[in-house]
């Protein structure tokens, strides 16, 4: 196995989940606030479920859907606003903790959205896009196929064919910024790396810079990557004729 050999590449393991959008999203967060949360909780103390939309629309849900956010905000809102009076006016009455956990997530999603909510522009941190997996986020990928993909993204490096896992992280990362700490792992691991292979994102002005220390040195280098990209743009050419 040659371990003077390194390539570096990033990709999204993409997690199993429908395709998020925010009317889904928050249909789900109004489903649970009354089916999963309200309801059950009436149902525990003994007491009347106090009035609510949810059923009527749920009747007529695939047109409810269409209206898109702002009606599902205003029952979100009111749904959770029932919900905080019951858990309010019974403090000996607790939600599990996983169905409080639940809460909590379902509260962060409404703020956000309703941060989101008329505006294109604005960037949300952190933004949860899946109620049964608020870990992910969105991940921009930039293929024309496929824009933003959803789930784990890995940088991982080979050496001999052989991969290792430099970093994964479910929030978006660049990767170009790790292509230096990538070789310094490469060198601990295996020893000097003489030749490297990255995708055209890691061709940034830091990853480029030139590290030679005399004059003919630099000189040489710059040369012989000039005559890579041309050796390289001569081949795509002739792979294109044949």
């Amino acid at each position: 196995m040659t371990t003077a050999r390194s390539c570096s590449v990033a990709g999204c393991y993409e997690s199993h989940v429908r395709y998020p959008t925010d009317v889904k999203l928050l249909w789900e967060c109004c489903e649970w606030v009354s089916e999963k949360a309200t309801f059950p909780y009436c149902s525990r103390l003994g007491i009347s479920r106090p009035r609510s939309r949810y059923t009527e629309q749920c009747r007529k849900q695939p047109a409810y859907s269409r209206r898109r956010r702002k009606s599902l905000l205003h029952l979100l809102g009111k749904g959770l606003g029932r919900l905080q009076v019951l858990l309010d006016g019974h403090p000996d009455e607790h939600l599990p903790d996983r169905a409080f956990a639940r809460l909590r997530t379902i509260k962060k999603v409404y703020t956000q959205q309703l941060a989101a909510f008329g505006s294109s522009s604005v960037s949300i941190p952190d933004r949860i896009v899946s109620l049964a997996k608020p870990y992910l986020r969105p991940i921009v990928r930039g293929r024309e196929n496929k824009r933003v993909e959803f789930g784990m993204k890995a940088h991982i490096f080979q050496a001999g064919g052989i991969s290792f896992v430099d970093r994964f992280s479910f929030d978006a990362f660049n990767e170009s910024a790790r292509l230096k700490l990538t070789y310094a792992k490469h060198k601990w691991l295996f020893g000097a790396c003489h030749q490297l292979g990255a995708d055209g994102i890691y061709a940034t002005n830091t990853n480029r810079r030139v590290m030679a220390r005399t004059g003919a040195t630099e000189k040489l280098w710059v040369f012989f990557g000039i005559m890579t990209a041309n050796a390289m743009a001569i081949a795509k050419r002739q792979l294109s004729i044949y």
